[in-house]
């Protein structure tokens, strides 16, 4: 549903008779920073494309069911980032707001890496601030570990993708009374343009040893009549990539020995640390991460491997749970991931004492 939105925004925002566009959250009572990037990205570039004085008119409503939707949008959407007056916040209210701020790459530029160096390093501190929000740090083997699992991320989009990259961050802390615990939601948002991941496993420079791997699978599928409306091909190959020591390098002269490490253990390094959901959308594939299905572990060729086949039992050649992996009925063109995390000053607390 919010892909055929941002579908229907995407075609108002580039036809060339549109001069007015409002957005109304009137009705919202939860926010996804990934969606309203990716709504922010599609008004910004449309603008962007047009001269000056053809600019397109934005503007929009507030909700009025939910205040902490209302400050993602003032805080981390089209107010802030157009400097609008409507993005201030009450001091009180900004004393409890952290961002990272809007960060861009393209993989077709030579420049790419530092880029991509800057936004780790600005998401990296981001969560370490959010930490201190609640009296805790990032040691600095923790801000190297994490800096280079989004270094990763990035890296693959950079790869794969072939188009450009955007990563955000916000972070609120709750206000609750009666308790002197303190808490907050963290939010993530990694949005690649081009390639998605299905379509990167079918380009012709995949290892052949990746390549039998994958029809193998999906031979698998096909033999017991799993595949349907919800569970096909590109939802399969999709989650695959995701595992452990997956990479379309694999097998190939030069290909580094840790490769498809990142998606996997960036979902191991924020389950430790909070409650929250992680998902990820490419092309038509939806994937949910949250508490019910964890990683297991698997020994193959001598050593052991974390997957996640979202079944009883964690069998990638099993249908997974369809409320957690399932085909969209829009395409998106890229890739998304969305974080979005709960921590806890007593749970982080216990978490030490283990």
């Amino acid at each position: 549903m919010a892909i055929a939105m941002l579908d229907e925004i995407r075609e108002i925002a580039n036809n060339r008779s549109t001069r007015n566009i409002h957005i109304s959250h009137a009705d919202c009572e939860k926010l996804d920073l990934a969606a309203l990037l990716a709504a922010d990205l599609i008004l910004l570039r449309a603008n962007h494309n047009r001269s000056k004085p053809n600019h397109i008119r934005l503007s929009g409503t507030f909700s009025k069911v939910s205040d902490e939707v209302n400050i993602m949008i003032k805080a981390s959407g089209t107010p802030h980032h157009l400097k609008l007056a409507e993005a201030r916040l009450k001091p009180e209210i900004a004393a409890l707001v952290h961002r990272a701020e809007l960060q861009r790459g393209n993989s077709k530029r030579i420049e790419r890496s530092p880029n991509r160096n800057a936004a780790c390093q600005n998401l990296t501190d981001y969560f370490d601030k959010c930490l201190g929000s609640l009296g805790y740090t990032l040691i600095k083997e923790g801000k190297n570990h994490l800096g280079k699992l989004l270094t990763e991320v990035i890296e693959n989009a950079e790869a794969h993708g072939g188009g450009q990259w955007f990563t955000i961050g916000h972070w609120q802390r709750n206000q609750r009374s009666g308790t002197d615990t303190r808490s907050g939601d963290c939010h993530i948002a990694i949005i690649n343009y081009g390639t998605t991941i299905y379509e990167s496993l079918k380009s012709i420079d995949v290892s052949p040893e990746l390549q039998e791997k994958l029809r193998a699978l999906s031979a698998a599928h096909q033999g017991r009549n799993l595949f349907g409306e919800r569970w096909d091909q590109e939802v399969l190959w999709t989650l695959y990539a995701l595992q452990e020591r997956v990479s379309r390098y694999v097998g190939l002269p030069g290909s580094a020995p840790d490769r498809g490490v990142g998606t996997i253990e960036i979902i191991e390094f924020f389950r430790k640390l909070g409650n929250g959901r992680m998902c990820i959308v490419s092309g038509k594939a939806y994937i949910l991460f949250d508490d019910k299905y964890g990683l297991g572990e698997i020994e193959k060729d001598g050593e052991t491997l974390k997957i996640i086949a979202f079944n009883e039992d964690n069998d990638l050649e099993e249908a997974p749970d369809s409320n957690y992996v399932f085909r969209l009925p829009s395409h998106f063109p890229g890739t998304i991931v969305s974080i979005d995390l709960t921590l806890d000053e007593a749970y982080l607390g216990a978490l030490l004492k283990k």
